[in-house]
Formats: C-alpha cells, sequence, structure tokens
C-alpha cells in the first residue's frame, strides 16, 4: 500500500501532514499527523488505522482498521484522536 496516496487523499480533505514514510518488507509505513497521531500503513493489504501515542508513549491507542477507501472514516478516527470534534 502505498502512504503517499493515503496522505494526499488526506490532504485533500483538509488535513495537515506532518511526515510521510513508505513501508518495506520488515515496516509498516506510515503518515504522521502529529507527534503523537499517525496513520499506520501496511506494506501488503488495503487496510489501515489510526494509532494514538498514550501516557507519554507507554501505550497506544488503536483504532478500528479501516480500508483504505474509507477516507471519511479515517478522517473522523484521526480528528477524534487529535481531540477534535469529528
Amino acid at each position: 500500500m502505498n502512504a503517499a496516496k493515503i496522505a494526499r487523499n488526506l490532504k485533500m480533505r483538509g488535513l495537515t501532514i506532518k511526515s510521510v514514510a513508505e513501508g518495506s518488507a520488515h515496516e509498516d509505513g506510515m503518515v504522521e499527523i502529529t507527534a503523537l497521531v499517525h496513520v499506520q500503513v501496511p506494506t501488503f493489504g488495503s487496510r489501515v488505522n489510526v494509532v494514538a501515542e498514550c501516557d507519554g508513549g507507554e501505550s497506544f491507542q488503536f483504532y478500528p482498521e479501516r480500508r483504505a477507501s474509507d477516507l471519511d472514516g479515517l478522517v473522523d478516527d484521526i480528528r477524534k484522536a487529535c481531540g477534535l470534534e469529528a
């Protein structure tokens, strides 16, 4: 799956992207929204999910997996993770 494509689609929906990292055979890619919130983009498959760092990095909140094409749901999850109204 292509993290840059996900990032472009999120930008078109009004989100600011901090950075993008493509995945490899050994590591998932990610679209960083803030220092504490990112979208995990697997190298293989078609499902992504929002991850929020909690408790100073001691734990993580994983939002439900979504199809990469469910951008409205993904944006809602990002807004919730960032503490914004969905």
